[in-house]
């Protein structure tokens, strides 16, 4: 059974430069840390701090939903995860702040990361 998402980003910190980016990688695990293969929840991703989401992806080649937001300063958006996977692409703004990326599912644990944007 699914249990919660855990988020792994590629670097803590990101230059606040407005161009530098964090790519997020989403597991969605059971309760003993292993990737459940067939899970496909429904993941919003809700992003605090001076940070946009710049686009997601879940590696499924029949997916036909959105892929990126179409403003420019996304703090929220879903995507279903294929396969146990997703992954997020967080862009810094011009200010330095500490950058949290919250992923919300129905039954799921919260998962969490937390980047620098310096």
């Amino acid at each position: 059974a699914i249990y919660q998402t855990v988020l792994t980003a590629d670097r803590q910190d990101i230059a606040a430069d407005g161009r530098d980016v964090a790519i997020i990688t989403v597991e969605v695990q059971d309760q003993k840390g292993r990737i459940v293969p067939d899970a496909c929840p429904m993941l919003t991703f809700r992003l605090e701090g001076d940070a946009r989401i710049l686009g997601v992806g879940n590696g499924d080649p029949m997916y036909l939903g959105q892929d990126h937001p179409n403003n420019t300063n996304c703090k929220e958006f879903s995507i279903p995860a294929f396969n146990g996977l997703a992954q997020v692409i967080v862009q810094s703004t011009e200010t330095a702040s500490e950058i949290t990326l919250n992923c919300l599912s129905d039954g799921l644990e919260t998962g969490s990361v937390r980047i620098s944007g310096r």
